[in-house]
């Protein structure tokens, strides 16, 4: 198989891979809708009630709370799903790109593990977006700041650290490259997520593109 045929199939994979995304994100919607109809017919059930009792507010405050508080993880999640579908899209390309090779080694116990070496046989021992970006940037003439929509890109990667390493607060990167306050809550549930979606795709169909071109040149 080609190279062009091979990145022409991981574009495809990244396309199906965006789609159940965007699933994920309507599905969040459409169970927050229906959660907030509910709250909104058990408020005017209690509003018409003579005599509700105060736990009765109680109970429907702390309802509501839970809601708007599950809403926001869920559409973390977002972040955390659209930002491992882009590295592992990424790793891919690598791999395809001939910047880096894997071998399954097996150990002892039968069980096997993944070894991940450089173009230059060099062992790479945490493998991500970091590592990933530098081997193709030193590796060819492609910069990541001169492919449109990486700034989505970046935030899609803060959104996903924050959430994982900060529970779901700024942390100094955040604050550095979108502002804010340190250790403020991000609101997860007012993020553009329609255009960060749509905009990472692009940034890395984008780049698969610039690969396979410089390597149709050199195989010239």
């Amino acid at each position: 198989m080609t190279n062009s045929r091979k990145l022409a199939i991981l574009g495809d994979i990244l396309k199906h891979e965006i789609e159940h995304i965007q699933k994920l994100l309507s599905a969040i919607e459409k169970w927050y809708h229906g959660g907030t109809e509910e709250l909104i017919d058990k408020q005017a059930q209690l509003e018409k009630r003579k005599g509700a009792r105060e736990n009765d507010w109680d109970d429907f405050n702390y309802e509501l709370y839970m809601t708007n508080k599950v809403r926001r993880i869920m559409y973390a999640s977002v972040a955390v799903a659209l930002f491992a579908v882009t590295e592992d899209c990424l790793f891919r390309l690598c791999v395809n790109a001939g910047l880096m090779k894997v071998e399954i080694e097996k150990e002892n116990d039968g069980s096997e593990k993944r070894k991940i070496n450089n173009c230059n046989g060099k062992k790479i021992k945490r493998p991500g977006w970091g590592c990933y970006r530098k081997l193709i940037e030193n590796k060819t003439k492609i910069q990541f700041d001169r492919i449109s929509c990486l700034e989505d890109i970046k935030r899609v990667r803060l959104l996903n650290n924050c959430f994982k390493h900060s529970n779901g607060s700024m942390d100094e990167d955040f604050v550095k490259s979108f502002g804010g306050t340190l250790g403020d809550d991000i609101h997860y549930e007012l993020e553009r997520w329609q255009e960060l979606i749509k905009n990472c795709e692009t940034f890395m169909l984008k780049l698969a593109e610039q690969i396979g071109n410089q390597i149709s040149a050199n195989s010239v």
